[in-house]
């Protein structure tokens, strides 16, 4: 079953150690909006699969925040504003290719996050000669194509109402209108049968 763990757009840090050792996820998406990944915020978080793509809004990478995600095993993609690479923030993670977005190089990559890629794919405007000491290739495209399957269940801090409370919902919706139907009815008729009732007693 394939459970991704989805941040709401809204999110701009996630705090420290928030999911570590989360066993109930085997997917990742980040949102755009978000600007900082707090110290171990995922760590041992040992069944997420396949790729992981770092927005280009992120700026800050906390320590060992992604430290013992085993399973990443495709493509880790470093959005362009990282700062830093602190020296165990990919540590014990089995990234397969690794591509940054930007256009210079990190300046403090330490390590290069505990994982050791033999090439770094960089846009072809990349200026410098290496990433974080590692050679690279200007492909022109940094970022590969990701295609994400739709997910038998989507998981994230806000909370999606259940299909049947929703029709619990309606029906007592339209429940209540009825009954004020009813109610202003009855009410009309009471006032018909006053007015008339007073009305015959005036002529009488």
């Amino acid at each position: 079953m394939t459970r991704l763990l989805t941040i709401p757009s809204k999110i701009r840090i996630i705090e420290s150690e928030s999911f570590a050792s989360c066993s109930l996820f085997t997917g990742l998406i980040l949102p755009e909006s978000l600007i900082e990944i707090g110290n171990k915020a995922f760590i041992n978080c040992t069944k997420f699969v396949g790729n992981l793509e770092i927005p280009s809004s992120v700026k800050v990478l906390g320590q060992a925040a992604f430290q013992g995600c085993t399973g990443f095993d495709g493509n880790l993609t470093i959005g362009q504003q990282v700062s830093s690479l602190p020296e165990n923030v990919f540590e014990a993670t089995n990234f397969k290719s690794v591509y940054f977005a930007g256009t210079n190089n990190i300046e403090n990559c330490s390590n290069f996050g505990g994982i050791n890629p033999a090439i770094v794919h960089v846009p072809i405007n990349y200026e410098d000669e290496s990433f974080c000491g590692k050679p690279i290739d200007k492909n022109g495209n940094p970022v590969p194509t990701i295609i994400i399957t739709t997910p038998e269940q989507t998981f994230s801090s806000e909370i999606e109402p259940n299909p049947a409370e929703q029709n619990k919902s309606k029906t007592m919706k339209k429940g209540v209108i009825i009954a004020i139907a009813v109610v202003s009815s009855v009410i009309f008729i009471v006032i018909v049968v006053v007015v008339i009732t007073h009305q015959q007693k005036k002529i009488s």
